[in-house]
C-alpha cells in the first residue's frame, strides 16, 4: 500500500472507533486524552414479603364482628415516591362486598380484609385497589409496614368447623 492509502484508512478507523456510545478518541501523538460516558440502569423493583398466614378464632356466641386478626409484613420498593396499589383476590371469590372462608362441604361465613401501611387507616379491600406506601428500607426499618386486618362479617354465621380461604395479594407501583 503506498502512504496515501494507509493513511485514509487509519483516519477511516479512527473515524469509525469514535461514534461508539458518545464516547471520543484522544489524538494520536505523545500523549492522548479521550473521554467516554458511564451511565446506570437499576431496575424498578417491588415485593411484598414477610407475610404469614392469618388464623382466626371463635367460639359459638362470639360477636363475628369482634373476630379479627391482625397481621404484618412488607412491601419494599425503589420507586421514586414509594406508593403502590394493594389488590386482593380470593380463592372463595367475593359475593356482596365480602370475602369467605369456606369449609370442606361449601358452608360459607364472610369475611372483610383491610390493609394499612402504618400511617393511615385501615381501608378495606373489595373491588378495588388501595393505595399505600412502601418501604424504601429492604428490612422495612423505616416504619412502612404492611398491615392486613381480617375481621369476620357483621352477623356472620358461626358454626362449627374448618373454614379456609387463600388470599393473592398484587402490589404495583403508582
Amino acid at each position: 500500500m503506498n502512504k496515501i492509502t494507509q493513511a485514509i484508512v487509519l483516519v477511516g478507523l479512527f473515524t469509525v472507533t469514535s461514534a461508539c456510545y458518545g464516547a471520543s478518541d484522544g489524538k494520536l501523538g505523545p500523549t492522548s486524552t479521550a473521554s467516554m460516558n458511564i451511565s446506570l440502569i437499576v431496575k424498578q423493583n417491588i415485593q411484598v414479603k414477610s407475610l404469614s398466614d392469618m388464623q382466626l378464632n371463635a367460639t359459638e356466641g362470639d360477636n363475628p364482628s369482634d373476630v379479627m386478626h391482625v397481621s404484618t409484613g412488607c412491601v419494599v420498593s425503589n420507586y421514586r415516591g414509594g406508593a403502590y396499589r394493594l389488590t386482593a383476590s380470593s380463592r372463595n371469590g367475593m359475593q356482596a362486598g365480602n370475602y369467605h372462608l369456606q369449609s370442606q362441604q361449601g358452608d360459607k361465613i364472610p369475611y372483610q380484609l383491610s390493609a394499612s401501611d402504618g400511617s393511615s387507616d385501615f381501608s378495606k379491600l373489595g373491588a378495588g385497589a388501595v393505595q399505600l406506601n412502601a418501604s424504601r428500607d429492604g428490612q422495612c426499618r423505616d416504619g412502612q409496614k404492611l398491615h392486613l386486618q381480617a375481621q369476620l362479617a357483621n352477623g356472620a354465621p358461626l358454626q362449627a368447623g374448618q373454614f379456609n380461604d387463600v388470599m393473592t395479594l398484587s402490589v404495583m407501583p403508582v
